[in-house]
């Protein structure tokens, strides 16, 4: 099963993988049912990616994220920094935290990486 979904609901996401059409229209969405879209859809992308890495190709990844956290270099945030939000955690970077940025100009805590 994908990380993090037991195998019903993997199997679940399968079974729902093609929509329910009323003629030439899609039912209308209720409720708790973008929740569960949303679940399904991480689900099965989970599966499929998974599934498709080789053992290599998943040792590549991992050294991949080892090699660029070594490249990075930690420092306080500054003045700049603090209007920003950490993309991991989503809490705001404050004057004298420890960050990472990164070269496309994120700014990461270090406690995140």
């Amino acid at each position: 099963a994908a990380e993090g979904y037991d195998d019903d609901t993997v199997a679940a996401v399968r079974e729902n993988s093609q929509p329910t059409t009323a003629g030439d229209s899609y039912r209308d969405l209720e409720g708790d049912d973008y929740d569960e879209l949303e679940d399904g859809l991480r689900a099965h992308v989970e599966y499929a990616w998974e599934e498709s890495l080789t053992e290599q190709e998943e040792q590549q990844i991992e050294e991949l994220d080892a090699a660029a956290l070594l490249q990075l270099t930690s420092r306080q945030a500054s003045c700049d920094d603090a209007q920003r939000e950490c993309p991991i955690c989503i809490d705001a970077v404050q004057l004298g935290d420890s960050v990472y940025q990164a070269t496309c100009e994120h700014v990461f805590h270090v406690k995140c990486l």
